[in-house]
């Protein structure tokens, strides 16, 4: 089945609202998955929490019970969804990547679930660091969601720049070594994204 890759974007962004209720969403992403042409990045994960407020295991269930390979999967927006160290290292435990795409966000209030408390990038750091102790440096991936004009510089915003300029200095300060370094910026996001 070819599919276009924007099918994929569009199953994470629309449809997922709706994938815990009857799944269509899920089956869909699935299928997209074993095409060779779309990038193995699954968008809908996460934001099924953040709309449904659900705690991580059902979403990876379900991705699991549709036959997704979980080690293909990337767990979108961690850090606006996941607190608990525990729940953390269950879902790491999956072998899915887990993305931590808001740095440079750096205000705890989330309008989609006001509940929940955002981390800066101090925290966002700290929960990366904690992972790579546990055994999952391969499975973490970086960004910064610059989706709105008030996040590039021009705008005073942190720009494309923020990852390199600010935060890697900080995770070296904390013990990050060039090894670290280079898995988290080069090794992993070329397997993540690497068409099969």
């Amino acid at each position: 089945m070819r599919v276009p890759a924007s099918a994929l974007i569009r199953s994470g962004d629309t449809w997922a609202l709706y994938a815990v209720k009857d799944g269509r969403a899920r089956r869909r992403a699935v299928e997209v998955e074993a095409d060779p042409l779309v990038p193995r990045q699954r968008r809908d994960a996460l934001h099924l929490f953040v709309v449904e407020q659900l705690p991580a295991k059902p979403a990876h269930r379900g991705l699991d019970r549709e036959g997704a390979d979980l080690g293909r999967t990337i767990m979108c927006h961690v850090e606006r969804t996941i607190a608990d160290p525990a729940v953390l290292l269950e879902l790491a435990a999956t072998g899915v990547r887990l993305e931590y795409d808001l740095f440079g966000l750096e205000t705890s209030y989330y309008p989609y679930n006001p509940a929940f408390d955002m981390p800066n990038d101090g925290e966002r750091m700290r929960q990366i660091l904690f992972l790579i102790e546990r055994g999952h440096l391969d499975q973490i991936l970086m960004s910064h969601d610059i989706a709105y004009k008030h996040c590039l510089t021009r705008w005073g915003g942190f720009g494309y720049h923020h990852l390199l300029v600010n935060v890697i200095p900080r995770l070296r300060a904390k013990g990050a070594d060039d090894k670290i370094v280079q898995t988290l910026l080069i090794d992993n996001p070329r397997r993540a994204f690497a068409y099969a």
